[in-house]
């Protein structure tokens, strides 16, 4: 079924929805991995698509802590409201707009599935530039993308950039691991 709504959704906007099908679960696993979920109170996800990383997050989850996720597809919205869970917040907004949600607060966290070679320079340096200033000082942010088009854009922002690769989804996907210094 998951992979049924992701064609629909690649065909009516592949630039937004950036695959024919969603992430695996060793691809999930990779992205949550550099996670301290005994510390994490506020973890943001960028393009949750179906969830498959969502649901990884909530299982890991402290129960205290709070789950922001940015989906801008309204099929995407409606398969992550069944998770039915009080730590999930669901924004359908773009994810530049992080810091209206998050307010006074940070993320400890951003986890990302945005397809950012599939965006306009402008808009790739405005929602990195979000990302760096919505993250905490020692904050990790992570990144998967199918081909490193955009990896000069998110060094430029964020310095240093661990570079992972996960064979073991399709098509496989580059992951980068960023902190804030």
């Amino acid at each position: 079924m998951d992979h049924i709504v992701f064609v629909r959704a690649f065909l009516k906007n592949w630039r937004e929805t950036g695959s024919l099908v969603p992430s695996s679960s060793f691809l999930a696993r990779k992205m949550i991995k550099p996670v301290d979920f005994s510390k994490a109170q506020i973890i943001v996800e960028l393009g949750a698509g179906t969830g498959i990383i969502t649901k990884m997050i909530l299982k890991k989850m402290r129960k205290d802590a709070r789950l922001l996720v940015f989906e801008i597809n309204e099929n995407f919205c409606e398969r992550l409201v069944a998770f039915k869970d009080n730590r999930l917040e669901i924004i359908r907004d773009s994810a530049v707009e992080m810091q209206k949600y998050l307010d006074t607060d940070k993320a400890h966290y951003v986890i990302s599935g945005l397809p950012l070679a599939n965006f306009s320079h402008d808009l790739k340096r405005r929602l990195l530039t979000s990302i760096y200033n919505n993250l905490e000082v020692g904050g990790k942010y992570t990144q998967f993308q199918y081909w490193p088009r955009s990896y000069g854009a998110v060094k430029d922002i964020f310095g240093y950039i661990g570079l992972s690769f996960s064979l073991i989804n399709l098509p496989p996907a580059f992951v980068y691991e960023c902190s804030k210094k």
